[in-house]
């Protein structure tokens, strides 16, 4: 359907009764499919899932182990709203679909202790191919302010990373991975009222970085092995 340089129309555009919209209510023109990807464009995101079929992504998702939560009304259905945030996923299913993105497109389920198996084999949701592209896609997105481009520096993580922000500024996400760990961050408030003005770019982006800055320290030892790690000096995302 697409390659990184594809390019796309983000311009207003009507699905039946859905007229989805960017998150500054501005329009970009045509850009390549990365540049959508990169800066989180609405418009572009919806027509791709248009190709694709939201039902037929919905149950990709269903089929890699990951709980995918549809609105509470009785007569909800996949919808093309799911490219935008219309469906729900935890933390745990996150970090699932980043670390398989990072294994290549394979797929399984997250495991919590030392002796535990994994329950089922993993799925393969995206060919190697396709991870690969979007690796490199997302490890050049725009840094948090204040953070020079990771390849101008050899010792600095390599990120793959995107950002989200739920409906009213209830959630602000963070997720990326590199070759060696996953992260996911989420910010906000524990009784789920909203955080105006507050984005997954502002909110959690810079404590990502932050965590994957103190992990550079912590080479893993063993496959599996994450370090404890004191996060308590982490820069805390400051409003203005």
């Amino acid at each position: 359907i697409a390659a990184p340089g594809t390019r796309i129309e983000d311009l207003p555009r009507r699905f039946a009764s859905y007229r989805p919209e960017n998150f500054d209510r501005t329009f970009r023109g045509e850009v390549t499919v990365a540049e959508a990807l990169q800066h989180s464009l609405n418009v572009p995101a919806v027509l791709a899932l248009d190709r694709i079929g939201p039902r037929r992504f919905a149950a990709s998702l269903t089929a890699a182990g990951v709980d995918a939560r549809m609105p509470a009304a009785a007569d909800a259905k996949a919808s093309l709203a799911i490219a935008l945030g219309g469906i729900g996923l935890t933390a745990r299913d996150l970090a699932m679909l980043y670390t398989g993105l990072a294994r290549g497109g394979d797929m399984a389920p997250l495991i919590w202790s030392d002796d535990a198996e994994a329950a089922l084999p993993p799925y393969r949701l995206l060919t190697s191919e396709s991870t690969s592209r979007l690796t490199s896609i997302m490890r050049q997105a725009p840094a948090p302010a204040g953070r020079s481009p990771a390849f101008l520096s050899r010792r600095a993580p390599q990120i793959a990373f995107k950002t989200g922000t739920s409906y009213g500024y209830r959630d602000a996400w963070a997720a990326g991975y590199t070759e060696d760990y996953t992260v996911v961050i989420w910010a906000g408030n524990p009784n789920g009222t909203p955080r105006p003005g507050i984005t997954g770019r502002e909110g959690a982006l810079p404590l990502l970085f932050d965590v994957f800055d103190r992990l550079q320290a912590f080479p893993p030892a063993a496959p599996g092995v994450v370090p404890e790690i004191d996060l308590i000096s982490c820069t805390a995302p400051r409003r203005r």
